[in-house]
């Protein structure tokens, strides 16, 4: 299957202008204004200036988020301002009981994108000062109650998906544009993930991690947002290696803390590594836009779990994201 986030959630109305730009990173979206595909806007091909007119920054630490506020904790540039998570579900009506909410609200959710965190699932493994795992962890302090959680089951239908999506920073307050980080000076991501153990073999299944950047969003000038093809608006993915979403939709290998190839997810606390070079694009869905993602202007990061089969069973899935942070 080459495309998995093919169809826009019917009925769905977002008057908020970057959930919009959101769920068409997700989703694809159909009635958005044209958008042309330029080039192949490769971090390898010289030239690129498209980034030029949006707000953009360096990341001034390895921390991300470390859950311990009511906001995330990446710094956002000086023409910017603070990211946020945001989560739901599509492709197929889906339920997410963690966090509360409706899952077009959570898609759609304004200031109450901030916070959406969840109590930390029980277990965290003491101590992790040879993880690095986030500043504030690693430096002695006692870790955050909380967590970026998710629980439910998508919907019943090949494509269905849920996700929790982190925005590194916003342009203005008003969620209505973009910002982007540049973490060329960083190796890849990191981040400590919980899965409940009555849900961990269907989120070993199903379970991506996508990374976005300025040429796989609209306001790139690159992606084409009317696609829905090898030139849509998309990400680059990377998942459980030998895992059926995994092969489906082409994406690179995530990684155990020995630098091996995680091959499985199991119920409770996994430390989970992605080097950029783990960020396959897929081919036949938004994979003509860039050969490997940029990390000199990335927008969102999302974790998220995708029905790949044709049967259309719902997955199932309750899982939690922790001290996200960049590899140095």
């Amino acid at each position: 299957m080459k495309r998995m986030e093919s169809e826009r959630v019917l009925g769905l109305q977002v008057a908020d202008a970057a959930a919009e730009m959101m769920l068409c990173l997700l989703l694809g979206c159909s009635s958005s204004p044209s958008s042309p595909v330029a080039r192949d806007a490769s971090p390898d091909r010289a030239g690129d200036s498209s980034i030029s007119s949006l707000c953009t920054g360096p990341a001034t630490g390895t921390l991300i988020d470390d859950m311990s506020g009511s906001s995330i904790s990446l710094a956002p540039p000086a023409c910017g301002t603070t990211g946020y998570w945001y989560a739901g579900t599509g492709g197929a009506p889906g339920t997410l009981t963690v966090p509360l909410g409706g899952a077009a609200t959570l898609s759609n959710c304004g200031s109450f994108c901030q916070p959406l965190y969840s109590p930390l699932p029980a277990g965290f493994p003491e101590p992790i000062a040879t993880v690095d795992a986030g500043a504030a962890v690693d430096a002695g302090a006692t870790p955050s109650p909380q967590a970026m959680c998710v629980a439910g089951q998508t919907g019943a239908q090949q494509g269905a998906w849920a996700t929790a999506n982190l925005v590194f920073a916003q342009a203005d307050s008003t969620y209505s544009s973009v910002a982007l980080i540049d973490a060329s000076a960083y190796s890849g991501i990191e981040f400590w993930m919980w899965v409940s153990p009555s849900t961990a073999t269907s989120v070993n299944a199903s379970f991506l991690v996508k990374l976005i950047d300025e040429n796989q969003i609209p306001a790139g000038g690159v992606c084409n947002v009317n696609s829905n093809g090898a030139t849509a608006c998309a990400g680059a993915s990377a998942g459980i290696s030998g895992s059926v979403i995994t092969q489906s939709q082409s994406a690179g290998p995530l990684l155990a803390d020995t630098g091996s190839m995680l091959t499985s997810l199991s119920g409770g606390w996994q430390h989970v590594r992605a080097p950029w070079s783990s960020f396959v694009t897929n081919p036949g869905w938004g994979g003509a836009n860039e050969r490997t993602v940029d990390p000199q202007a990335l927008e969102e990061v999302n974790f998220l779990v995708a029905q790949s089969d044709p049967s259309g069973a719902a997955v199932a899935f309750d899982y939690c994201i922790y001290q996200l942070s960049f590899v140095p």
